[in-house]
């Protein structure tokens, strides 16, 4: 993503064997782009899934956290409610 936005990227990896690493820059990865439509719909398709697996994830998140917020809200208007009864004299 980071040779796509231009953004900072740092990861830490660890090879499990002898390896070759090749550096890539942003301007040589743009040329690449450009010369290869192909490997450019490739790359970009890549990308629009794996945002799109990304978004999903988080919506399904976003909908477990509204169901327990939800339940914790139901929750605390019941003990407000009991609360309310007992400082009314209204529970034995």
């Amino acid at each position: 993503m980071g040779l796509i936005t231009g953004q900072p990227r740092n990861a830490t990896v660890r090879a499990l064997q002898q390896s070759s690493l090749l550096v890539l820059s942003k301007t040589s990865f743009d040329r690449l782009m450009r010369s290869n439509p192909a490997l450019c719909l490739c790359v970009y398709w890549n990308v629009g899934c794996t945002m799109m697996e990304r978004y999903m994830e988080t919506e399904a998140q976003g909908r477990t956290l509204a169901a327990q917020l939800s339940a914790s809200d139901e929750q605390l208007h019941q003990l407000h409610e009991e609360i309310e009864a007992l400082c009314s004299g209204q529970v034995e």
